[in-house]
């Protein structure tokens, strides 16, 4: 499930449409990098302004709480439906394990 964009993936409709033909959820935060970041925050600011505050946090000022409580309760939903998966929201985290 990738990327999970904050506040508009709605995480738990695609799990629920799709659990019963998945082995395994593989989940991605959004990464913003390189001339893709001006694009994607263009989007936002055009079709969600509402969540303008909580992506300049998360990609201007690097305020990870966000994705740090969104793994947490991603990994809770997946786990309470006996799921497998595998989280890829810190990239440089799991490079060095």
């Amino acid at each position: 499930m990738s990327p999970i964009f904050p506040e508009i993936t709605k995480y738990k409709d695609i799990i629920d449409a799709t659990k019963d033909f998945t082995d395994e959820y593989w989940i991605e935060n959004l990464n913003l990098r390189g001339t893709f970041r001006p694009k994607v925050i263009n989007f936002i600011n055009e079709r969600y302004p509402q969540y303008n505050d909580l992506y300049r946090d998360i990609y201007k000022y690097h305020i990870n709480r966000y994705w740090d409580e969104k793994e947490v309760e991603i990994s809770e939903y997946l786990e309470k439906h006996n799921l497998k998966y595998k989280s890829y929201f810190y990239h440089e985290r799991n490079r060095k394990s």
